[in-house]
């Protein structure tokens, strides 16, 4: 069983006015506070008691933003600039600097405050990264899986011939794929919360399958290998907490009570 290690993505705009930052008196997601801890010591937490994750690259606060005692290896750097694009590329570039180009990293978000160790070692099981079969896998979750745990919860849905999902938060990918598909990864990630918005302005042509509900997994394996020449495949993330990132400032309580009660209302 491979150990991996993990990019913790926790950069910040200063200047970001969102809403659920300025009730929570900070200017960084991943120190928002739930139930007297920040967010980034929740998935901290996480990966320092997985059996996956050997180390971890957390990029964009520092040691001292952290709440809790951590056992592994941490690096904490500064952001090359403040978004996500930045944030992914200077932990994939610092990672170079000690790994083969050829290992794969585990991107995880700093603002997903409800996942434990076993759903991140779940989630790379669920990967099957340690048969190197593919260069990335990207994580989607059913909805209906969100429903049982998360009823009340509000998600961008993506309509597929193979079920209604949204996208996941924990993904892997090869150190060398990044790098080397900076321009195609950027309007990727700039096109990432709207998935027709994506399709349209790399495939026209498959917005008429989606429209007519006739878009699959194979379909998007096929259209990712032909338009961006990445072999990055889907799995199916076994557990909804990991892509119930905080976004919204009425998620705010509902997380605090979820976290202290189990209960997402």
């Amino acid at each position: 069983m491979k150990e991996y290690t993990a990019i913790v993505l926790a950069g910040s705009d200063v200047n970001d006015q969102d809403p659920l930052l300025l009730k929570a008196g900070v200017n960084n997601k991943a120190l928002i506070r739930l139930n007297g801890k920040t967010m980034i010591s929740y998935v901290l937490s996480a990966v320092d008691q997985s059996k996956r994750i050997e180390k971890a690259i957390v990029v964009g606060i520092t040691k001292d933003d952290v709440d809790i005692e951590l056992t592994k290896e941490y690096t904490f750097i500064e952001s090359e600039g403040s978004s996500r694009t930045d944030t992914i590329f200077t932990g994939f570039k610092h990672a170079r600097k000690t790994q083969s180009e050829e290992d794969y990293l585990i991107i995880l978000p700093s603002d997903l405050p409800l996942i434990n160790s076993d759903m991140i070692d779940d989630c790379i099981d669920a990967m099957n990264i340690d048969a190197g079969l593919h260069e990335g896998y990207y994580g989607v979750v059913f909805r209906d899986d969100y429903h049982r745990k998360f009823p009340h919860s509000n998600r961008s849905w993506r309509y597929l011939k193979d079920g209604v999902i949204a996208a996941g938060d924990i993904h892997a990918i090869k150190i060398r794929t990044i790098l080397a598909n900076e321009e195609i990864i950027c309007n990727l990630i700039s096109k990432r919360k709207s998935f027709v918005g994506m399709i349209l302005k790399f495939s026209p042509l498959m917005i008429i399958r989606y429209f007519l509900k006739s878009l699959g997994f194979k379909h998007l394996v096929a259209f990712v290998r032909k338009a961006f020449k990445i072999d990055a495949v889907q799995y199916i993330i076994p557990h909804p907490e990991a892509g119930m990132d905080l976004d919204y400032l009425d998620q705010l309580p509902k997380f605090e009570n979820y976290i202290v009660n189990n209960k997402f209302e």
